[in-house]
């Protein structure tokens, strides 16, 4: 369990780089259909998108988290198959930030968010359009088909881990860092001194222990943490 979990959670506080490239594969193609009022309900192997994003950014989407749910069964192979092989999850990808945010004013800081059986996400600027709805739909993952118990700090770390792990026409590759993708983007502010047990104890790392016995600090306020 340590070695699954902990340390790639540990990997995510390391900085990688990234290239993106781009294959779309015959096996994660998604497929559209219509809908009212300029959205449309595109369907991949595993995902229902609902969205009014350009097509392109759609499809580019709809193969991240094919490759999102490729690499989150690899890690946990002990799964029952009758997990894996679960109705269509649900995503609501909104062309922009304002429809996002309009459309979800209970969090108001949050930039996507999954609140069952759905994950809201908007297109991303950059080279990496698709991390908001990767890291939710991770946390999907891990409640609607694995059934994992929501220790927060762990829940919220392994999101972390594959929604900031790089993505190319091969794959997601886990615990190879994409800098572009939250929450990897916030380390500069933390000024780390380099010492773990000096940031430990001025605040700057919350210690593995309390990640693992859910005892840290207050998730909403130290969640970027």
């Amino acid at each position: 369990m340590r070695r699954s979990i902990v340390l790639p959670m540990l990997v995510v506080l390391g900085v990688g780089t990234a290239v993106h490239g781009w294959i779309l594969s015959a096996r994660h193609a998604p497929r559209a259909t219509s809908a009212p009022n300029g959205w449309q309900e595109t369907r991949t192997a595993h995902y229902l998108i609902v969205s009014n994003a350009p097509r392109e950014q759609v499809e580019r989407t709809g193969v991240a988290v094919e490759h999102l749910h490729d690499a989150f069964v690899a890690m946990f192979p002990d799964v029952p198959a009758a997990r894996v092989a679960h109705p269509p999850l649900r995503l609501v990808l909104y062309r922009t930030r304002a429809e996002f945010k309009a459309n979800n004013r209970g969090i108001p800081w949050a930039e996507a968010l999954y609140r069952t059986p759905e994950c809201h996400a908007y297109v991303a600027d950059g080279s990496n359009p698709y991390h908001w709805m990767v890291h939710e739909a991770a946390h999907q993952l891990s409640r609607e088909v694995m059934g994992f118990r929501r220790v927060r700090w762990i829940d919220e770390g392994l999101a972390s881990y594959l929604g900031s792990s790089r993505i190319d026409g091969k794959g997601l590759h886990a615990g190879t860092l994409d800098p572009n993708a939250y929450p990897l983007w916030w380390l500069p502010q933390f000024q780390f001194t380099g010492n773990l047990e000096a940031d430990a104890r001025e605040g700057r790392i919350i210690p593995l222990r309390a990640l693992i016995e859910d005892t840290g600090p207050t998730i909403a306020a130290y969640v970027n943490l």
